[in-house]
């Protein structure tokens, strides 16, 4: 954790005045999780050249449950002065259910199955800045504020942090956000529980979800009467990577044919064996930062194809199984 948040310091500084927000993990303590984030905070701050005005950690569990973005955009509207957030999660099955008691024991059944359905034991360490859309251009320092160093006294010291909407981040901190290159706009989702887990009822399922997640991401006209609709807005065809987490080619096949059907009821044009990440295979089980993990995967696909990229989350827990849709799009892409 302490590396992580070093290199998110070192290449936006700013961030590190930004509320931060942990996926918990289920398997540890709160409070021991909570105390382990803020002197992995500590230690990172204490790497950069901050002087005095150094922030005070203040790690919490990320809110909610369900969509990432939807979370993001909740706690967004809950604080209108809130600039933006750092997400991050971290975790490693492969420590836990990873590492065999005897080095010729072999992998027990509910082993076996747990691989085939989340992957095998892995590990991951991911974060991710959110900035709140239209912040202001950050004013120029003042040469006073340039001129002071190390050595002028806290005392004589004028902190200035410039327009209130940057909140809590000095005004010499903020154009480090600011020049950050946005890579994509992640746009609500939509979530279910999944009723039925034959094919095509999850297929139709599915598909009502993904109906909804385009016009969210405005890939799809959704007029008033259908006289008033505009061809030319619906841009499903412009989706080009699936990431999801069907689970391996012995278990996920239902899955991920039911996502396959779903885009191809809109002609979405790619593979979704060669044009997709399952997570599952490439990463494996990364235990509680799965769901970061999959945005920041999206995210990446979709700025480096300059397009846009949907992600597709299952969630088992017990006999219930969710499953959510949503589109990311590169910020090139004007809505």
């Amino acid at each position: 954790m302490q590396q992580l948040l070093s290199d998110v310091y070192t290449t936006a500084p700013g961030a590190a005045w930004l509320p931060h927000y942990f996926e918990a993990n289920p398997q540890l303590e709160g409070r021991e999780q909570l105390e382990m984030l803020k002197q992995a905070q500590l230690q990172a701050i204490a790497n950069q050249d901050f002087e005095e005005n150094s922030p005070s950690p203040e790690p919490r569990f990320f809110p909610g449950s369900g969509a990432l973005m939807s979370r993001v955009q909740q706690l967004f509207q809950q604080d209108p002065g809130l600039p933006g957030m750092v997400v991050y999660a971290a975790d490693a099955p492969l420590l836990t259910r990873g590492i065999p008691e005897d080095e010729w024991d072999e992998p027990g059944a509910d082993q076996e199955e747990a691989n085939q359905w989340l992957g095998k034991p892995g590990y991951a360490a991911v974060a991710m800045i959110f900035l709140r859309e239209n912040l202001p251009v950050p004013e120029p320092v003042s040469t006073q504020e340039v001129s002071q160093d190390a050595y002028t006294p806290y005392w004589e010291k004028q902190q200035h942090y410039g327009d209130e909407r940057w909140g809590r981040v000095p005004l010499q901190w903020q154009d480090t956000l600011a020049q950050l290159p946005v890579l994509a706009e992640l746009r609500l989702g939509e979530q279910a529980t999944i009723v039925h887990k034959q094919l095509l009822p999850m297929t139709r399922q599915i598909h009502t979800l993904f109906d909804n997640a385009l016009v969210n991401a405005g890939l799809r006209d959704y007029p008033f009467s259908s006289d008033d609709k505009d061809e030319a807005k619906d841009q499903a065809e412009s989706i080009a990577w699936l990431v999801h987490n069907s689970g391996d080619v012995d278990v996920g096949g239902t899955r991920l044919a039911a996502v396959s059907s779903a885009l191809q009821q809109y002609a979405v044009p790619l593979n979704p064996i060669d044009d997709a990440s399952n997570c599952v295979r490439e990463w494996g089980d990364v235990g509680s930062a799965r769901s970061v993990l999959q945005v920041a995967v999206a995210v990446v696909h979709s700025a480096r194809l300059a397009a846009p990229a949907v992600l597709t989350e299952f969630d088992r827990q017990g006999d219930t199984e969710h499953f959510s849709v949503a589109l990311i799009r590169p910020q090139e892409q004007s809505a």
